[in-house]
């Protein structure tokens, strides 16, 4: 998929993936676009997080 989309798409949106994996997916995507111009390419990688009144429950 992330072959395919550094080929053919606009952009590429992941999810919940933490700073080191989010790199190796952003130069592993970089690596197979040598073949496109130069262009407006965009990465997002999506965070969800969740807060709760009772503040130890937040560590957990």
């Amino acid at each position: 998929m992330l072959k395919m989309s550094a080929k053919h798409s606009d952009g590429i949106m992941m999810s919940d993936l933490p700073p080191i994996i989010i790199k190796d997916k952003v130069e592993e995507v970089l690596s197979h676009m040598k073949v496109r111009e130069d262009d407006d390419f965009r990465f997002d990688n999506f965070m969800a997080w969740a807060l709760y009144e009772d503040r130890e429950k937040n560590y957990e």
